[in-house]
């Protein structure tokens, strides 16, 4: 991976301004000066690189550093959504249990109402046979109850009399 230190016309200060912080904050990590190495005050010998090699040479290592940055921050990212996709799937598998329990409890109460409203029908069934046994039974009593009173009336009268007998007999 390559970074070409080119930028376009329109970001270019903002850019040379955060790639400046950037280089800036690679030279503190690798413990490196942050201004370019001053040359001696010795006359260079030939042997030494041109201005423009020295150049070059830089930019290849800050560019080796910014892959190298980038790759490190890439790797900690790449965890971070393995991890964010593990969570998810285990939300998902907790998310679909839950709805499975919801199911289960609505088919519960579903079943609970219907096992009421039949106990319910049953009840008020029972309700109406025996209000109708009660009102069978209230029209034999008035039916029977005037003969049934009369009846007792003449057991008395006759009692009484058969008392009366008696006592007079002793």
């Amino acid at each position: 991976m390559s970074f070409n230190l080119n930028i376009p016309f329109g970001k270019k200060r903002k850019e040379e301004e955060n790639l400046m912080s950037m280089k800036d904050d690679i030279f503190a990590e690798h413990n490196m000066p942050v201004q370019p190495p001053q040359p001696p005050q010795q006359p260079m010998p030939m042997q030494q690189l041109p201005q423009p090699q020295m150049e070059e040479n830089l930019d290849e290592k800050i560019n080796e550093l910014i892959e190298k940055y980038l790759e490190e921050k890439w790797e900690v990212v790449s965890q971070f959504l393995q991890d964010l996709k593990a969570w998810k799937l285990s939300v998902d598998k907790e998310i679909k249990s839950l709805k499975e329990e919801v199911e289960k409890l609505k088919a519960r109460v579903d079943e609970i109402e219907n096992g009421s409203q039949q106990k319910l029908n049953e009840v008020a069934r029972s309700i109406m046979d025996l209000s109708a046994d009660i009102k069978a039974m209230e029209r034999v009593l008035q039916q029977m109850l005037p003969d049934l009173v009369s009846s007792v009336r003449e057991l008395s009268k006759i009692v009484s009399e058969l008392k009366s007998i008696k006592n007079s007999q002793l």
